[in-house]
This record gives structure tokens, C-alpha cells and sequence, in this order.
């Protein structure tokens, strides 16, 4: 088996799902087999461009397949940010904007643990290893992130698989308040049934009303 270890020191992951403005408040928990091999790949070119790309091309055909997860206890929450409009210098009656920032608190050891069938080369460990820990954040840019390729069975936690779930998106919805929680126990491991393709088109508001993370990121 091949298993990354992804731990957020912030104990915070961000992530607005592909198709979702980020006003939804939604959270892609756990993350996206695509948007993983996109993070490695974009890490790669950024920050290991001595990397062999035969190499790198081979490791991620690996990770093609669909992945099972193990998720932390979490909590989804938001806050919410309210910015002057373009009525504010108007002198009268002038209006806010609101902005969300959805995002998963992190329980536990605040680690997501992502794993794919079969096994890698050395030349290929090598390479995998060096991507992950190379890895600056998964998300959105404040989702740092310490990711690490396990090579001990010891390291890797023995929870029972189940079967697929539905969906890979778990939403915080807005409230009335300044925040809201939703509580989630930690999940055995469990696999999305996702398959690690791009979106086939691109979500329309990314053309007619840019904002921060309403296109996908790393």
C-alpha cells in the first residue's frame, strides 16, 4: 500500500469544493483525489523541477486510482467577514459585503491519511517522498500542511476500511451567527469511489466573479 500522511499544524483545513462559490461554505473533506495529484504535480514544477519527469509521470499514474482516507475528529465551522461595497463612499446608507470562510477544524493528531493500492519502486519512494514533504499547503494557501510518504507499517493506523461513501464534500451551511459547528467523530477508513479525473468544465463563476478560492487552488 502507498500512504501519505497529511498533517495540518494549524489543526484548519480550507478547501471550497470543484463547482462551489465559496460563499456556499462548503468544505471538500476529505480532499479530492484530483485535487492531490494536482497539488504533487504543481509541486513538482515549483519546487522540484530537478525531479526525473518520467519519475514523477510514473508515480502518478499510481495514484490514479481512487484512494481510501482516514479522517480526524473535526468540527466544520466558518467565520464570516464583512468588507465595504461600492456604496461606501457614498455618505449614506452604505453597505457591506459578506465574505465566508468555511473551514475544518482539525481533532486528534490533525492528520489526514490518504492511501492507494499496490507498491512503488525505489526510484519512485524516493521521488513520492520528496514531493510530499516538498508539499507547502494542500487547499487553500493558509491549509499548511506537513505531508510525508509512511514506509513503516507502524505508522500507519489499522482502522477497518468500509465501504465507499457517496460524496467527498461535507458542508458547514451559514447561520445566523459568527460562526457555526458541526461536530464529526474520526472516520475509519473509508474510500470516496471518486475518480482521480479533472472536472470536465469549468465552473461558471470562475469566469464572471472571481474571489478568493472561488477557482480551486493547491
Amino acid at each position: 500500500m502507498i500512504t501519505l500522511a497529511l498533517h495540518f499544524p494549524w489543526k484548519r483545513y480550507h478547501a471550497t469544493p470543484w463547482g462551489h462559490f465559496v460563499n456556499e461554505g462548503a468544505v471538500e473533506l476529505p480532499p479530492s483525489p484530483w485535487r492531490i495529484l494536482r497539488a504533487l504535480y504543481s509541486t513538482w514544477k515549483e519546487r522540484c523541477p530537478d525531479l526525473d519527469a518520467d519519475q514523477v509521470h510514473q508515480v502518478l499514474a499510481r495514484l490514479s486510482s481512487p484512494p481510501t482516507y482516514r479522517i480526524p475528529p473535526h468540527h466544520l465551522s466558518h467565520s464570516r467577514h464583512y468588507f465595504p461595497d461600492s456604496t461606501h463612499r457614498s455618505g449614506s446608507n452604505p453597505g457591506t459585503d459578506l465574505a465566508l470562510d468555511a473551514f475544518a477544524v482539525l481533532g486528534g493528531d490533525a492528520t489526514i491519511y490518504v492511501q492507494w493500492p499496490g507498491a512503488l519502486t525505489t526510484d519512485q519512494t524516493k521521488t513520492l517522498a520528496q514531493l510530499a514533504e516538498s508539499l507547502p499547503y494542500l487547499g487553500r494557501a493558509d491549509s499548511i500542511v506537513e505531508a510525508r510518504l509512511l514506509t513503516s507499517a507502524d505508522d500507519i493506523p489499522t482502522d477497518t476500511h468500509t465501504q465507499p461513501s457517496s460524496s467527498t464534500t461535507t458542508t458547514s451551511p451559514p447561520t445566523g451567527g459568527r460562526t457555526s459547528n458541526s461536530s464529526h467523530p474520526p472516520s475509519p477508513w473509508t474510500s470516496t469511489g471518486s475518480p482521480c479525473a479533472p472536472p470536465t468544465s469549468e465552473p461558471a463563476h470562475c469566469s464572471t466573479r472571481p474571489a478568493a478560492d472561488s477557482c480551486p487552488t493547491r
